[in-house]
């Protein structure tokens, strides 16, 4: 059951935390990653087995408490600003074929707003918070323009 729990979390870090596991595997602490999770779940696990729950519901609700624990993806809300007031880049990054790399490489170069504001599960929703992502996306967009121009 561990085993199934942790394959839904690798896919759930894949699809929403691809900086994370970038970030874990740059610092060779994958092992150590995964194995401080399943431990983390253990006690959650044990407390639902002896409480009768069926295997199906100890499966997501260990899950749920997995993710919990990498609090909210800050990939997907990048992804989300960026199609939502960046069309036309969302749209050029979707094209390109490497999608995922060119939305960690904005999310890298804004991850100061997110760690001065805090991001979290109580905020992620915050005017002020996505208001200063957008200023920092366009700020390093125009930093890349001017760069691009210099260059010529």
């Amino acid at each position: 059951m561990e085993q199934a729990i942790l394959n839904e979390f690798i896919k759930v870090l894949i699809k929403s935390y691809p900086d994370l596991l970038l970030e874990v595997q740059e610092s060779g602490q994958v092992n150590a990653f995964i194995q401080g999770k399943l431990e983390a779940i253990q006690p959650v696990v044990e407390s639902l087995r002896n409480a009768g729950q069926p295997k199906y519901i100890i499966e997501e609700l260990a899950l749920d408490h997995l993710i919990s624990t990498v609090g909210p993806s800050r990939y997907d809300y990048i992804v989300e600003v960026l199609e939502a007031d960046f069309a036309e880049l969302y749209s050029d990054m979707q094209g390109s074929g490497v999608f995922t790399y060119e939305a960690i490489g904005i999310l890298l170069k804004v991850t100061h707003v997110f760690d001065e504001l805090a991001f979290n599960e109580g905020n992620k929703d915050d005017r002020l918070l996505r208001y200063a992502i957008i200023g920092a996306i366009q700020e390093f967009i125009s930093t890349l323009k001017s760069e691009a121009v210099d260059g010529i």
